[in-house]
């Protein structure tokens, strides 16, 4: 698969990943995060998958979170690592709690997951360089 299909696949999912919500999306958030997904929180707290889907039944938040300059390296075959900045856009249009996230993604019996997760909180509006 070429870089261009994997960055476009691996960048759908990561999209996906931040609007999902309710119990339908549980399910498929555990289909998305590999059984050992380990997530840094900006806290600096570790939440593993399970603390993620359970955490995802009581998120009541309306906000959308915008990503931008999405890259990807290749540390090893079958697995990538994905860098891009981000915000959470509010309902009445603010932008806000901009960051710096990378995920590892690995390919897992031809589908991808997310292996690790973590977001670097930013003064403002940065862009991956």
């Amino acid at each position: 698969m070429e870089n261009s299909n994997i960055l476009s696949q691996i960048k759908s999912l990561e999209i996906e990943i931040h609007g999902l919500t309710t119990f339908e999306g549980r399910q498929r958030l555990d289909t998305l995060l590999h059984d050992e997904f380990v997530e840094i929180g900006k806290s600096g707290l570790i939440y593993r998958k399970s603390d993620v889907l359970n955490n995802l039944e009581t998120k009541k938040t309306t906000n959308k979170i915008l990503s931008w300059d999405f890259e990807i390296r290749f540390p090893e075959p079958k697995i990538v690592l994905m860098i891009y900045a981000s915000c959470n856009l509010l309902a009445d249009g603010t932008r806000e709690k901009y960051a710096l996230r990378s995920s590892i993604w690995k390919c897992c019996e031809g589908s991808w997951q997310m292996f690790f997760h973590q977001g670097t909180p930013t003064e403002n509006k940065k862009t991956v360089k």
